[in-house]
């Protein structure tokens, strides 16, 4: 089961991120990592590894303290391991050029935060190959 990575520096923002997730069944480990810097060492590790995991999904707050994570977007852009990675922007910054700059540097969906229940479930209705649900990789019927 590959993991989740939540790079998010606010502590208040990730409790409530992987609250969300467990109450929709989410099985996948989840990594927090508090800053840019941090995240980008990790992924920087990881594509250096002989045979990397990705993760199966990254939730990428935009401002982050040493790298924003329109920075960490851009790299992993130019990394094809992290090609087929589900790249999430969360932002409390949700006005249009926000928004438009997320997808243009590599995000696949962007929620604004705090993430509501119903945002993060469509996510994943959108998404299912990238979660496990109850133990099961593909099970999309999510119920609260």
């Amino acid at each position: 089961m590959r993991e989740i990575l939540l790079v998010e520096d606010s502590a208040v923002d990730a409790a409530q991120a992987k609250a969300a997730l467990n109450a929709l069944g989410i099985k996948n480990p989840i990594r927090h990592l508090l800053d840019g810097g941090e995240a980008m060492r990790f992924l920087m590790a990881l594509a250096d590894e002989p045979t990397p995991v990705p993760p199966s999904v990254i939730f990428l707050d935009v401002k982050l303290p040493w790298a924003t994570g329109f920075e960490i977007l851009r790299w992993m852009k130019s990394t094809s391991i992290f090609n087929q990675v589900l790249k999430v922007v969360i932002s409390s910054l949700d006005d249009t050029t926000t928004i438009k700059d997320a997808y243009f540097v590599g995000a696949n969906s962007f929620i604004s935060k705090p993430i509501s229940i119903n945002e993060l479930q469509e996510l994943i209705s959108t998404y299912p190959q990238y979660w496990t649900i109850n133990g099961s990789a593909r099970d999309t019927q999510v119920k609260l």
